[in-house]
């Protein structure tokens, strides 16, 4: 069983990935209607590429936080 602190983290880091999800959508959107001048769009393609690098970075953490986990789970057991 996680920690109340962990699964606190697990809660908020969840909701900012859904942000980024949505944030995401956003970009791809305004990208695709065209009607940017050629700065604001190399701005949201750079924010679109900050925003997978991010989420990648979320699922790393999430993937740790599970091993840690099963970790303990395991010393727990023995």
């Amino acid at each position: 069983m996680p920690s109340k602190e962990t699964i606190k983290i697990i809660k908020e880091m969840r909701n900012l990935y859904k942000k980024l999800i949505e944030i995401q959508k956003e970009i791809i959107t305004k990208l695709k209607l065209g009607n940017l001048k050629n700065s604001e769009h190399m701005k949201l393609e750079y924010e679109l590429e900050q925003n997978k690098e991010t989420m990648e970075n979320i699922r790393k953490y999430f993937a740790k936080i599970q091993y840690i986990e099963e970790i303990n789970k395991r010393m727990k057991e023995n």
